[in-house]
């Protein structure tokens, strides 16, 4: 099973920056999201064997969806979350903030 830990490590490691998905089976990696699909590169192809194409296309916008960065703010909330609760019992307010902040990152609209 991949731990917490083992996910950061995972996300870290993979390819940085706007990842964006174009209407067809591919994620790509773009200097800025609003490029066109000519201005990006292809860094996954996402095609099923055995499915429609509609399933691969559905497949690449997830993948595409869960990008390093978005990903790491997902774990950033679950850390500050568990931060939280171990101090349920006195919750300071650098605790209260750190989640604050990985709530309102993990909220924060993709470009």
């Amino acid at each position: 099973m991949t731990t917490l830990t083992d996910l950061e490590r995972l996300t870290r490691a993979a390819t940085p920056g706007t990842w964006a998905h174009h209407s067809s089976e591919s994620v790509r990696i773009c200097d800025d999201a609003h490029d066109s699909v000519a201005g990006c590169r292809t860094i996954v192809e996402a095609e099923v064997i055995g499915y429609e194409r509609k399933q691969s296309v559905a497949n690449a916008a997830y993948i595409a969806a869960l990008s390093p960065e978005r990903v790491l703010a997902m774990i950033a909330v679950i850390e500050a979350a568990k931060k939280w609760r171990a101090s349920a019992y006195g919750e300071t307010q650098q605790n209260i903030a750190a989640f604050d902040a990985a709530l309102a990152a993990l909220d924060k609209e993709q470009k």
